[in-house]
């Protein structure tokens, strides 16, 4: 990890020290000196009894968006004299990789844009499965139940593009904030579709209520036949799981 954080500075990539667990910041003493240039930042700190909140908070950070205040101590993680690093948002956490100058690349930096409603003739309507809901439990004391409402789609640039009413509801015990990342990818003739533009009420979600939300893909597949929308944890069968999947 040592090495790792070093190659970092040397291509200039930035480095965002974010604390979970009750972690502290280490003095810059107590690490080797090519480690000591972070601990001269300001951590963003998580905490679990508002962890998605804080999530949210720090992906609008990076996206340039107004975020949510850290408040608290300022804390490192750390197990007797060894400094635990761990990576990225998909790894659990939590040093943030990013750009340092130049173009940004990478889904964390760049929001999607909002959703147009579909409102002329050239959109048709998808014929919905039975039972388009799951429960999402990547965070078991975060359950949300989503559900697909009405499904969109229209040829466009020689390609195809989806759109999705969905709503969540929280059905957990604490709020909530929901994002894009809700939503994984839409899954086309086998093939998966990254969300290409998201909209929603941008308001921390309260235990038993529901949110309506618009998430759209761009997909290179006609989309028929078998449909599925990849959730955090957990899969909607989009259209009736009786047809076979699409051709590409």
């Amino acid at each position: 990890m040592r090495l790792e954080l070093a190659r970092a500075r040397g291509h200039e990539i930035r480095v965002i020290p974010v604390l979970v667990g009750g972690a502290r910041l280490p003095q810059a003493a107590e690490l080797p000196d090519d480690l000591q240039g972070p601990t001269q930042r300001q951590a963003v700190e998580l905490h679990d009894e508002t962890w998605h909140h804080d999530i949210n908070g720090l992906v609008r950070s990076l996206r340039g968006e107004p975020a949510v205040p850290a408040t608290g101590r300022r804390r490192w993680l750390v197990a007797g004299t060894a400094l635990i690093v761990l990576l990225a948002l998909g790894a659990g956490a939590w040093w943030l990789w990013g750009p340092g100058t130049g173009a940004q690349t990478g889904s964390a930096t760049a929001a999607p844009p909002s959703c147009a409603r579909p409102a002329d003739q050239a959109w048709s309507r998808m014929a919905l499965s039975k039972d388009p809901t799951a429960v999402d439990k990547a965070d078991p004391n975060y359950p949300r139940k989503v559900s697909v409402k009405k499904a969109y789609w229209r040829a466009h640039d020689g390609k195809w593009q989806v759109i999705l009413a969905t709503s969540v509801e929280n059905t957990g015990s604490r709020t909530e904030d929901i994002g894009d990342y809700e939503y994984k990818h839409l899954v086309v003739a086998q093939r998966p579709f990254p969300v290409m533009c998201f909209s929603h009420t941008d308001e921390p979600l309260e235990p038993g209520i529901i949110e309506d939300d618009l998430v759209g893909f761009n997909v290179s597949c006609k989309p028929t036949g078998y449909i599925q929308l990849m959730l955090e944890s957990g899969r909607i069968s989009v259209t009736p799981d009786t047809l076979e999947p699409g051709s590409c």
